[in-house]
């Protein structure tokens, strides 16, 4: 019986000394005697960015909420936020091995993948990600959400991989042709590269007579797409049915208010022209022209 007391009585003092030695976690501060928490939060995405030279992007026309900023073992970027209802963990890292974090049969669910610029994408019971190299680092963008499918997330993810190429944006969105209202015989169209958003307006004034102009525009802090080189020319038809331009101004100024509409990628956009420096257009209505009939 008392080898059996001095036996337990060796055990206990034995956990004792195991846990006076057990390091306790902290808040990653990493000092003596600490494990440093390999997920490290930041308030930007810049921050998070420069931290692991990687360049995730924030969407800047997407109406999103919840985001978060890590980075995870001092050089993997995990950018996070909700969109429509689907949260996003968005990653990036000069790592070659899959940093997913999603497994599928015991292993990532792109561990047997060649990483390339060409997307992969893998899509599971809730879930939809896709990975790509770019600029020598790797990117896997993850959306999940109880109904999700690639494709209710296809537009997001293509605009969040088009834009890890540099100065590359979410402006892509606004892509398209507009049409003004029924009383006015006007059409936009709205191409973008990088930041930079390119507008050409085209007004049939009668028969043989337009007006036209182009700018260059870049949305401003207030969220209005103003434009500093604006160029307008009218065009005519003549009785030789030859058509001519003439540039009636240039370095015109001026802006557009973006309204979103009810579609969440901005199938619905209206751009009014608010700015416009010649009165009969100033307040024209520019509405996207749906997509199957663009």
């Amino acid at each position: 019986m008392m080898k059996r007391i001095l036996a337990l009585l060796a055990a206990l003092a034995l956990l004792a000394s195991c846990a006076a030695c057990t390091k306790q976690p902290n808040n990653g501060n990493g000092g003596d005697g600490d494990v440093i928490n390999p997920m490290v939060a930041y308030n930007t995405i810049e921050e998070i960015n420069g931290v692991c030279g990687t360049r995730l992007f924030e969407p800047a026309l997407l109406s999103v909420s919840d985001t978060k900023y890590f980075v995870i073992g001092g050089d993997l970027a995990d950018y996070r936020f909700t969109w429509d209802g689907i949260a996003f963990t968005c990653r990036a890292s000069k790592r070659t091995e899959d940093i997913s974090g999603i497994w599928a049969g015991g292993e990532t669910v792109f561990a047997n993948d060649e990483l390339s610029e060409r997307p992969s994408v893998y899509e599971g019971d809730g879930f939809v990600t896709m990975r790509w190299l770019a600029d020598g680092v790797q990117y896997v963008v993850t959306a999940e959400a109880a109904d999700v499918t690639y494709e209710r997330v296809r537009d997001v993810l293509n605009v969040l991989a088009a834009a890890t190429i540099p100065n590359g944006t979410d402006y892509v969105l606004l892509e398209g042709n507009y049409a003004a209202g029924d009383d006015d015989d006007a059409a936009m169209y709205v191409g973008t590269l990088g930041s930079s958003v390119y507008v050409m307006i085209n007004r049939l004034l009668s028969p043989t007579e337009t007006v036209n102009w182009s700018m260059t525009a870049r949305f401003d802090s207030a969220g209005h797409l103003v434009y500093e080189d604006g160029v307008k020319r009218t065009g005519r038809i003549g009785e030789d049915n030859v058509y001519t331009e003439t540039v009636v101004s240039e370095h015109e100024r001026g802006w557009f208010t973006l309204e979103r509409g009810d579609d969440a990628l901005l199938k619905e956009a209206v751009l009014r022209w608010e700015g416009a420096p010649d009165e009969d257009c100033r307040g024209l209505v520019f509405v996207r022209v749906p997509d199957d009939e663009q």
